[in-house]
């Protein structure tokens, strides 16, 4: 499975970052825990990542990937508009 994310013509999320076995629901569960107003820290597919939604403002949210372990390996870190994301 693939899940694509593009912004300005860049891609945010693609074949550069490690997947799971379901992640449409990883996103959906995310997404649904953001809009409740929630900044969001959950694991991301089966292998010890975390994937982070952050209020940045009214407009900007900061939405990453990154290891769940020490240190901390970034494999996705982009600020994207609250509404387009």
């Amino acid at each position: 499975m693939l899940i694509t994310i593009e912004y300005n013509n860049q891609i945010v999320v693609g074949v550069h970052v490690p997947s799971g076995l379901d992640l449409w629901s990883d996103y959906m569960v995310a997404i649904e825990q953001y809009l409740d107003g929630e900044n969001v820290e959950r694991l991301y597919g089966i292998d010890p990542y975390l994937m982070k939604l952050v209020l940045i403002n009214n407009n900007l949210l900061e939405f990453s990937i990154v290891g769940d372990w020490e240190p901390v390996e970034v494999f996705v870190q982009a600020v994207l508009p609250e509404k387009s994301f």
